[in-house]
């Protein structure tokens, strides 16, 4: 006869019905006085198995309390430090940004300049361009190549048109 202790750990378990239903489980031939006496001998023998396993289980985790209370202050100690390094890795980190900020700064107006430093450039270049030019119009109106005179106009045409828009340089 096989014991279910499943029934056991039921929060509703009710012994009476547990013990009548094992009364009834029985083979009609066996006298129930002894069907009973090896039913209790079968719960004893497990509720000692059960409790040499506790006993077992509970010395090897009054073994492991020393080991696991090392490893919570090696834990703790080990969380100290990596806070102390955290807050120093931010210190460092909130006085990158700062100088940071001041060299971003500092770039891009530095940047500006240059970018306004460009564009004076192609101005002096095209009123370069448009120098030379005006001083090729006047050749060739001098020379009376009437032609080239107007490819030449045309020309300083489409540069001023490219160079001035709306009254502004481009």
């Amino acid at each position: 006869m096989m014991v279910d202790l499943a029934s056991f750990s039921d929060e509703k378990f009710d012994a009476k019905k547990w013990i009548n239903a094992a009364c009834q489980a029985r083979h009609p031939q066996d006298p129930l006085e002894h069907h009973l006496v090896d039913l209790e001998m079968k719960l004893q023998m497990m509720s000692e198995e059960i409790a040499a396993s506790l006993e077992e289980q509970s010395a090897a985790a009054l073994l492991r309390v020393p080991r696991a209370t090392r490893d919570v202050v090696r834990l703790r100690d080990d969380t100290h430090s990596l806070r102390n390094s955290v807050a120093g890795i931010l210190l460092k980190l909130k006085k990158a940004e700062g100088s940071s900020a001041e060299s971003i700064a500092t770039l891009a107006k530095v940047d500006t300049v240059k970018r306004r430093m460009e564009a004076a450039y192609e101005t002096l270049q095209d009123a370069a361009g448009l120098t030379q030019l005006s001083s090729t119009v006047e050749g060739v109106f001098a020379s009376g190549d009437l032609p080239r005179a107007a490819e030449t106009l045309a020309n300083m045409r489409t540069l001023l048109v490219c160079c001035w828009r709306g009254g502004r340089i481009c």
